[in-house]
C-alpha cells in the first residue's frame, strides 16, 4: 500500500482513493514542518526540484506529504542512486500501487543453522526493491509464512527499521529445516532461504508435522495440478498444528486433514492414493504421540488406547473410507486430551 514518487512527480492515473489528492510540500525553513517529527524527511538536494542532486550542495530541504484533509502523512525520502532524483514514499491506501519486484527484492537469514534450544536466534533481513533495484522505503505490509518457517517460529512481529529494510528474529525448540517465505504487499518474494534447527531429535508429532509440511510446501507433492483443494486443506491443518495456541490436534485432523483426504479420494488416481496413505500415516503419528503423552502423564489412558487400537484396525481395512480413518485417529486424540484434563 505504497505510492512512490520520482523527481516529485505525482501520478494521477488509476482509481481515486478517499485520501487523495496528495500534495508534496518543500520548504527551506524546517521549523514550521517540525523537523524532529518522523513524518518529515530531510534530504540534501539542488536548489530546484528539477535539478539533479549535487552532493556538494549542503542545503537542507524539508519535505512533507499531505492528504486531501490536510493531514500530514508518514513518509520516507531516498536518493535514487545514479538518477539524480529523489523518491518520496507514503501509504496511499491503494493495495496495488506498490511496485514490489519479487525477483529483485532480497531475503536473508543469518546464521543459516542454529541449535534447536529455544535460545539461539536467526535474524531474517528483508529488503523490498522495485524492478530498478531501488529501495521502497518504510511502511510496507511485510509478512512471513509461519507454516513454512516451521519448526522455527518468529519471536515477535516483523520490524520496520525505517530505512527501507525489515527484520525479524526466529528461534526453535524443535529440530528441522524451515523456509523463509516472505509476502510484501501481496507479492511473494522469489528469495526464500532455508534455516536449519539442529540436531534432528524431534518428537513423533514434530516428525509428522515435518512430513506434512514437506507434502504441502511449494514444490511438494501436494503442490501439483489436478489435486483440487487438497493442498489448501493440508496447509490449514499445518497452520492449526503449528500456529494455533493451544493447539488442538484433533481439530487439525477432523476439520482439515479429513477434507484433504476427501479431495484426493474423489480423484481415484494412483498418485492420489499414495498421498492418502502418507496423510493417514501422518494422522496416526500425531494420534500416537497424543496417546503416549496421556499414558505418560496419567499412568494409563484406557479410552484413548482403545480408540487408537480401533483406528489402527480401521486403517488396516482396505475397504475403509480414508476420511473415517482420519476421524478415528482424531477421536483417539480427543480421548487422550480428556485423560490429560482429568488425571
Amino acid at each position: 500500500m505504497r505510492n512512490t514518487l520520482a523527481a516529485l512527480l505525482i501520478a494521477a492515473a488509476g482509481p481515486a482513493f478517499a485520501a487523495g489528492p496528495f500534495q508534496v510540500h518543500r520548504e527551506i525553513e524546517g521549523a514550521s514542518l517540525d523537523p524532529g517529527s518522523a513524518s518529515v524527511a530531510v534530504v540534501t538536494t539542488a536548489p530546484f526540484d528539477e535539478s539533479a542532486l549535487r552532493s556538494h550542495d549542503a542545503s537542507n530541504y524539508f519535505y512533507a506529504v499531505y492528504d486531501a484533509s490536510g493531514e500530514r502523512l508518514d513518509i520516507s525520502v531516498q536518493s535514487l542512486s545514479g538518477t539524480g532524483v529523489i523518491r518520496i514514499g507514503f501509504d496511499d491506501g491503494d493495495p496495488g500501487s506498490a511496485p514490489v519486484s519479487a525477483s529483485v527484492s532480497t531475503v536473508g537469514a543469518a546464521p543459516a543453522s542454529i541449535p534447536a534450544n529455544g535460545v539461539s536466534i536467526a535474524t531474517i533481513t528483508i529488503v523490498p526493491r522495485d524492478a530498478d533495484g531501488q529501495l521502497l522505503g518504510r511502511g510496507l505490509a511485510v509478512a512471513i509464512d509461519a507454516s513454512l518457517l516451521w519448526p522455527l517460529e518468529l519471536s515477535g512481529p516483523v520490524q520496520d527499521l525505517g530505512d527501507g529494510t525489515y527484520s525479524a528474529v526466529a528461534t526453535s525448540t524443535v529440530a528441522g529445516t524451515g523456509s523463509v517465505v516472505v509476502d510484501v504487499e501481496g507479492v511473494v518474494l522469489a528469495s526464500s532461504p532455508a534455516v536449519e534447527a539442529t540436531p534432528l531429535q524431534g518428537s513423533l508429532r514434530d516428525l509428522a508435522i515435518l512430513q506434512l509440511r514437506d507434502l504441502a510446501q511449494p514444490g511438494g507433492r501436494l503442490d501439483a495440478d489436478g489435486l483440487g483443494s487438497a493442498r489448501s486443506w493440508a496447509l490449514e491443518s499445518l497452520h492449526e498444528l503449528v500456529d494455533v495456541q493451544p493447539a488442538r490436534d484433533d481439530n487439525a485432523l477432523k476439520t482439515y486433514l479429513g477434507l484433504a483426504v476427501n479431495e484426493l479420494e474423489a480423484l481415484g488416481t494412483p498418485e492420489a492414493k499414495e498421498l492418502i496413505d502418507d496423510i493417514l500415516e501422518i494422522a496416526r503419528m500425531i494420534a500416537v504421540w497424543n496417546v503416549d503423552q496421556a499414558v505418560a502423564a496419567c499412568g494409563s489412558a484406557p479410552a484413548a488406547e482403545d480408540e487408537l487400537a480401533s483406528a489402527d484396525a480401521l486403517n488396516a481395512d482396505p475397504g475403509a473410507d480414508p476420511s473415517d480413518v482420519v476421524d478415528a485417529y482424531a477421536w483417539a486424540i480427543e480421548r487422550a486430551l480428556q485423560a490429560l484434563q482429568h488425571c
